[in-house]
């Protein structure tokens, strides 16, 4: 196998969702239209009412109930704030139950707007990364951020140099120790020393912290692009970039993300 050549997401990576996933801001994302959100909260409802009937739920200061589904429609357009009414009922399952029949129900929209996915741009990228990092753990965007940094590793002056940032990245991927971490932290400082950009992201994407991973994780992509278009080296081209990303991962929101896929 080619330093070059991509390396399939490792199980145990592919099992390390975001915990807990980002089911709020997904929901409020571009993935879904408005239209879409009435439709999930009204088959969420519908489930939910399937499942333990169209239980009493009470309203101001429990003074009083009302039905479920009433109670729902008197939010209108508020999509979030009825729902978490349904989250809020512990006849309804309570908090994880409702969020698990959530994610089912906002799953077909999310595979949706996944495969059609479309990178043409630092912008189309920083935008869809940015979305995916509601979904995705810290160790597959690493992952991610490493085979970008890798389809362009032979462009590198400082191959070597580059391979072990990658690799340091990996490795934290498939074991988050400290250890590993402190290894990616070295090699991205000698991956920005020799001007490998793209797999000094990758490193970065290890070393940081959880939530400024999807910026490393975007930086590597568009070094990785940049790198490309300067070669004319079209196979790692954005939109060459997000079918890697694509053929890597196929996301699922049903999922309890510290045991994997459920």
């Amino acid at each position: 196998m080619k330093d070059s050549d991509p390396r399939p997401m490792p199980p145990q990576v592919l099992a390390a969702y975001r915990d807990p996933l980002n089911l709020t801001d997904l929901l409020a994302s571009e993935v879904f239209t408005n239209s879409d959100r009435l439709a999930v909260r009204y088959e969420l409802l519908e489930r939910l009412i399937k499942k333990h009937g169209n239980v009493e739920v009470e309203i101001g200061k429990g003074t009083r109930t009302l039905p479920i589904r009433k109670r729902v429609a008197q939010f209108k357009k508020s999509v979030w704030n009825s729902i978490e009414v349904m989250i809020a009922s512990e006849e309804l399952g309570g908090r994880e139950a409702v969020m698990l029949e959530l994610a089912s129900v906002m799953q077909p929209d999310w595979l949706r707007w996944w495969e059609a996915m479309s990178w043409r741009d630092y912008e189309s990228v920083n935008s869809s990364i940015f979305i995916s990092g509601h979904v995705l753990g810290h160790r597959q965007l690493t992952w991610l951020a490493a085979q970008h940094a890798r389809s362009v590793v032979g462009l590198s002056s400082e191959r070597q140099v580059s391979v072990d940032a990658i690799s340091a990245a990996e490795a934290w991927a498939i074991v988050p120790s400290e250890e590993n971490r402190e290894r990616a932290r070295r090699a991205s400082a000698a991956a920005y020393d020799a001007d490998a950009y793209a797999a000094a992201c990758a490193a970065d994407a290890a070393a940081d912290a959880a939530a400024a991973a999807a910026r490393a994780a975007v930086r590597a992509a568009a070094y990785a692009a940049t790198d490309a278009y300067a070669a004319s080296y079209a196979d790692a081209d954005y939109p060459r970039l997000c079918e890697l990303t694509k053929r890597l991962i196929t996301p699922t929101l049903i999922t309890r993300a510290s045991r994997g896929i459920r």
